[in-house]
């Protein structure tokens, strides 16, 4: 709206500086900048890492008897949840043991909207639950979500362009394999450093592939397993805030240094 854009290009303007997360972001502020203001303001793009000493709690264990797809997220996804939701339809109506989890932002009123149209046969296997009000409890409660299946939809639009890898990398602390859209917080390298390798660390699906990327890991447990390992194993030794904290150094040192 033009009262927050006002609020934040007033605090802008006032800047020596901008830290961003991603290449996008840094690209358009710095043309907002030049565009604007006639500043050619110094940003620096500090990725978001993972610290893994706050998921440091065992994992509950699988279920026998059936198979649960897993998605966290906020109000502000619905739109996004929305990607997969015809591809989730079809697979919560062709198997009678997979079940769908919703934890966070969305509400019991929210499901009509989300699944408009559905049968109640496939509505009686969706469930949500809560978030938590801050970060303190989240790694904790993912690791108690017995969750098979990951999934982060996103919608291709600048917005979401803006944002990170981070939901990947949270499911990866618990071996949980992900399918993502491939939009460019996921599939993309950030300063030279990969996202999801698609079936290697996680599965890559355009809009039309939800269906199809759903039920090979659904059907393929061999897979779920290794693809959830790989991405553990590379969230733990290239995706650390520990080992590219020189990154903050650096960009703040530019400031520190010029006073």
């Amino acid at each position: 709206g033009e009262e927050k854009r006002a609020y934040v290009s007033a605090f802008i303007s006032l800047m020596d500086g901008i830290f961003v997360s991603t290449q996008p972001l840094h690209d358009y502020y710095k043309k907002m900048m030049k565009d604007i203001y006639n500043i050619d303001m110094p940003i620096f793009i500090l990725p978001n890492y993972n610290d893994i000493s706050e998921w440091h709690y065992t994992p509950a264990e699988k279920h026998d008897d059936k198979l649960v797809i897993g998605w966290t997220g906020s109000t502000t996804h619905l739109a996004d949840l929305r990607v997969a939701i015809k591809a989730i339809e079809r697979i919560l109506k062709e198997y009678d043991n997979v079940e769908l989890e919703l934890l966070g932002g969305v509400r019991e009123q929210d499901l009509p909207i989300l699944f408009n149209g559905v049968s109640k046969k496939v509505l009686h296997k969706v469930f949500i639950s809560g978030g938590t009000k801050s970060w303190d409890g989240y790694p904790f409660l993912i690791s108690q979500q017995r969750w098979d299946i990951g999934i982060a939809p996103l919608t291709d639009d600048e917005f979401n362009r803006g944002k990170s890898h981070i939901k990947w990398m949270e499911y990866a602390m618990y071996k949980i394999p992900v399918i993502a859209s491939k939009v460019y917080p996921y599939f993309m390298p950030i300063l030279g450093q990969k996202t999801i390798e698609n079936g290697v660390t996680g599965l890559l699906a355009e809009r039309n592939e939800w269906y199809e990327k759903l039920k090979f890991l659904i059907e393929n447990e061999d897979e779920r397993i290794k693809i959830g390992e790989n991405a553990h194993e590379y969230v733990k030794n290239n995706c650390q805030w520990e080992t590219h904290r020189q990154l903050w150094h650096e960009a703040l040192s530019y400031f520190t240094d010029k006073k």
